[in-house]
């Protein structure tokens, strides 16, 4: 009996190391996943400022009337929570 279930057991062990391994795995793919989510997140955000940057550029060398500046910065705040949302 015993030669019987020395293979058993040791199909169990061999079973468990690889299901241990896979949830590492996963986990790690799951923090790689979430660090790239970051950096996308912050390039966004980098980006929205770049185009702020420039608008807010554009309108001072147009040197438009002031209600027409202010206009603009409020459609352009209205934009970004439409799409952040």
């Amino acid at each position: 009996m015993s030669l019987q279930d020395s293979p058993k057991k040791q199909s169990r062990e061999v079973e468990e190391e690889e299901n241990e391994e896979e949830e590492e795995e996963e986990e790690e793919e799951e923090e790689e996943d979430m660090v790239v989510e970051e950096e996308e997140e912050e390039e966004e955000e980098e980006e929205k400022e770049n185009e702020k940057e420039d608008e807010d550029e554009e309108k001072e060398e147009q040197g438009g009337g002031k209600g027409g500046a202010g206009g603009g910065k409020g459609g352009a705040r209205v934009g970004r929570v439409g799409c952040g949302g």
